[in-house]
């Protein structure tokens, strides 16, 4: 039986799934002068709304696939903003799984599966905005703002089920009242289709387009709502978590607008940055080669046409359907993404994880987090896989594209084979291949954005465990949403009480006095330097606590600066690297037998000064290090033909990994993909890291693509180079 996902949620919840705020007989109408025009919204249980106000032109017809167009002012200077307003054009998920099925007969999970669900009304014409405030609130209140990205894997979501309704009042009664400000963004292959010809075109993440051109409405307008256009939190879930971290990142991290920061902190739940190739790479053409067909714009009457005139000439069921051709999130693809942000040179410079570790996006302070169980709604149609090869084969099929299969076969030998969730694994490999698709879209993301902030920028983190023991998804992703959105248990209000303090003072502990029972822990930043190594606060069942963000450790060192495969993995053995490492400041053309080498420091913060070849042995002695290491005996073997292949580039580039102090963590994967020796310290701790280096051809492609693309995240001295 194939039953379309948002219908099955349909069907178990009955008619009344989602809370929403319209006009009714309850609800009284008020109006807000805005520079746009006059808007009409209502008021209901002590919150006013103004929804689907519109703030561009209506992207059809030749404007379709088209970079918004700013809305002029009301043609007719009034706009009716009483009910829910419009939802953007779905992909409609068809894929049944009977696991899916199973998981949806519990009332928490279809609710929070629901709450994002559009209410109808969908329609091209549907870039709107909607503001909720506190009723009466003041011209000049100067409110802080909360700005909310839905998710939905970039194909599906909608503003229209995201109301303050619960949100607002307690923040009322804390006095930390904010706006509440939600926008509608193109999806699937509306806002998101790409290829060469869309990059030729310039029309390539119109979506994050529409959210850009929604955060500068709000700088616009929203002081006419009484907020403050300096005081915006940028937030959302899963893909709109990644759309916030993609607004950090437009035009390499300029959010300005009118000489002013368009935001000053962010929130986001279950995403960030997000590793995709470029929007004319192969797996964006082969979804647009897909759409094309679809739509009838292959034919041979359009061979030599503009394949982009013909999809927006085509009607609007038709070109809809087109883009309903290719693979969903919820699917056996899974998190294979068919439509999301890519890489065009011009917005978005480079993938996101690139832009971070160069530093390109907005630092601002922010709130990160994750559910516990983030793959396990994205595991439930692969039950097919009920052995150790075929998750492999599945991984390098669907994700690892251009992994071998020993690479892969060593990440998944990290996690472990067993169910921890309570109850009967729904198949063999569900868990495993659950952890791994958790990690490579939200969770290991999140750790590898976390390291490229600077120091000073606050950033606090979380994990969610409140539906531990729910049978198959356990605290699955969106189980958050009901949490921010619906939910008045001790938990939810917790939750709530977080965001609202740091939306108004940027600090999430701000009021703690107010929290529930159990739920007053102290919140420390993730770089806290106290007994909690990168801590984060565990929203559990009944209570807060701060934990380590430290499992899976083994698993997340395959990965290298960029998110791929290494292989081997590194080899647990007791001994832990520490501190930083550096590089001989001086490699010199070697003769046969004799190595170049790193040397790890405990609290080193300069490169070893000198590396003295010794013939005899094969061995090379480091003589000292700036502050005065001791020396250390360093073995393994190079080739000779080493220095005959490397440029002066090469050297310069081998000088910036030297003083860029890199982390243990990343000199353990170049250790790794060029295994050799490692020596103990009397401490028994990893006191360096040589490398034996078997294929200079090999050496070269792995370091300056891993120097292009991945900037240590730290400083060191200026190299003095030598050819």
């Amino acid at each position: 039986m194939k039953l379309p996902f948002l219908s099955a949620v349909a069907v178990l919840l009955g008619a009344a799934t989602v809370t929403s705020i319209s006009s009714s007989s309850t609800s009284t109408q008020t109006t807000i002068a805005v520079p746009a025009g006059t808007i009409v919204g209502s008021v209901f249980d002590g919150v006013e709304y103004y929804r689907g106000i519109p703030f561009a032109q209506p992207p059809t017809g030749s404007l379709r696939l088209k970079p918004p167009v700013r809305l002029e002012p009301f043609a007719h200077d009034m706009i009716q903003a009483t009910g829910v307003g419009p939802a953007c054009p779905q992909l409609t998920a068809t894929s049944s799984s009977p696991l899916l099925l199973e998981a949806l007969s519990e009332p928490g999970v279809a609710a929070a599966l629901s709450l994002g669900s559009p209410l109808g009304n969908e329609t091209e014409d549907c870039l709107t905005i909607s503001v909720m405030r506190p009723q009466g609130t003041a011209p000049d209140a100067k409110l802080p703002v909360l700005f909310w990205l839905y998710g939905g894997a970039f194909e599906k979501g909608s503003a229209q089920p995201y109301n303050a309704s619960i949100l607002i009042p307690r923040a009322v009664v804390q006095d930390k009242p904010f706006i509440f400000v939600t926008v509608n963004y193109r999806l699937g292959g509306f806002g998101f289709l790409a290829g060469r010809e869309v990059l030729a075109d310039g029309s390539a993440n119109l979506g994050l387009l529409d959210q850009r051109m929604g955060l500068e409405w709000v700088a616009d307008n929203i002081a006419a709502f009484g907020g403050d256009p300096a005081a915006v939190t940028i937030s959302g879930q899963s893909a709109g978590a990644i759309s916030t971290f993609d607004q950090l990142a437009l035009y390499d991290g300029d959010n300005s607008y009118k000489g002013n920061p368009l935001f000053r902190a962010a929130i986001m739940n279950s995403g960030s940055i997000l590793l995709l190739e470029p929007v004319d790479g192969d797996r964006a053409q082969a979804v647009f080669e897909t759409v094309v067909e679809a739509a009838g714009c292959s034919s041979p009457a359009n061979v030599t046409a503009d394949r982009l005139a013909c999809l927006r000439d085509v009607d609007y069921a038709t070109y809809l359907n087109a883009t309903n051709s290719v693979p969903t999130d919820l699917s056996y693809s899974s998190v294979a993404l068919s439509y999301a942000p890519r890489p065009d040179g011009n917005i978005l410079t480079a993938s996101t994880d690139i832009l971070a570790k160069r530093g390109k996006y907005a630092a601002v302070p922010l709130i990160i987090g994750d559910m516990e169980n983030e793959g396990t709604l994205f595991s439930v149609f692969q039950a097919n896989i009920t052995t150790k090869a075929a998750l492999v084969a599945y991984l390098r099929d669907t994700v690892f594209h251009h992994a071998t299969q020993e690479q892969v076969t060593a990440l998944v030998d990290t996690y472990p084979h067993e169910y921890r969730n309570g109850s009967a694994a729904p198949y063999p490999e569900f868990q495993r291949l659950a952890a791994i698709l958790g990690d490579i879209e939200f969770t290991l993301m999140r750790r590898l954005f976390l390291q490229t902030l600077p120091p000073s920028v606050p950033a606090w983190s979380f994990i969610a465990t409140w539906d531990r023991g729910t049978p198959i998804l356990g605290t699955f992703h969106t189980s958050d949403l009901p949490q921010l959105f619906h939910s008045v248990d001790a938990t939810a209000l917790a939750v709530q009480d977080r965001y609202i303090a740091f939306v108004n003072s940027l600090d999430p502990n701000h009021g703690l006095a107010l929290a529930p029972v159990g739920y007053e822990t102290y919140w420390p930043t993730w770089r806290d330097t106290g007994t909690t190594k990168r801590p984060l606060i565990e929203f559990g069942v009944n209570s807060t606590s701060i934990v380590a963000d430290d499992f899976r450790e083994a698993s997340v060192d395959g990965f290298d600066g960029d998110g791929n495969l290494q292989v081997p993995l590194l080899a647990k053995s007791g001994a832990t690297c520490r501190g930083k490492v550096g590089g001989n400041k001086r490699i010199q053309d070697k003769e046969k037998g004799q190595i170049g080498a790193w040397h790890g420091k405990e609290e080193g913060s300069t490169s070893i000064r000198e590396l003295v070849t010794h013939n005899e042995g094969n061995d090379i002695k480091a003589r000292s290090s700036n502050n005065g290491d001791n020396p250390t005996l360093i073995h393994g073997p190079l080739t000779p033909a080493l220095h005959t292949g490397l440029g002066r580039r090469t050297w310069q580039s081998l000088g910036h990994m030297a003083h860029t102090m890199l982390s243990c963590a990343v000199i353990q994967d170049i250790v790794q993909a060029f295994p050799g020796q490692r020596s103990i310290d009397s401490r028994g701790r990893v006191a360096m890291a040589p490398l034996a280096l078997y294929s200079a051809e090999a050496f070269i492609v792995f370091f300056e693509g891993f120097l292009d693309d991945w900037d240590g995240g730290g400083e060191g001295e200026e190299s003095e180079e030598e050819g």
